[in-house]
């Protein structure tokens, strides 16, 4: 087909991006003069086997953005701000 044609919504077959997903990890190792005896990590990751009551975070692109489909990656720029009214978010 030309450039640009291909399957649901992406060229070459693939899906277009509609979002990315974000988690965190930190470990606490206590400091230089107050050392943790056991490093203990905090994970909200996917992979987490016991679960977390914290919330992987999920990031909209809009409108969703066609990938080729000979590319394995994208470069894109990401700014996050905390909205005034609600420091927590």
């Amino acid at each position: 087909g030309a450039e640009g044609e291909g399957g649901p919504g992406g060229s070459g077959g693939r899906p277009p991006l509609t979002m990315f997903v974000g988690w965190f990890s930190v470990a606490f190792e206590g400091s230089p003069t107050s050392p943790s005896l056991v490093e203990v990590e905090l994970t909200t990751g996917p992979e987490e086997p016991l679960g977390t009551h914290w919330g992987q975070e999920a990031f909209i692109v809009y409108p969703p953005l066609p990938l080729r489909a000979d590319e394995d990656s994208i470069q894109c720029r990401f700014r996050m701000e905390r909205q005034l009214e609600n420091w927590r978010l």
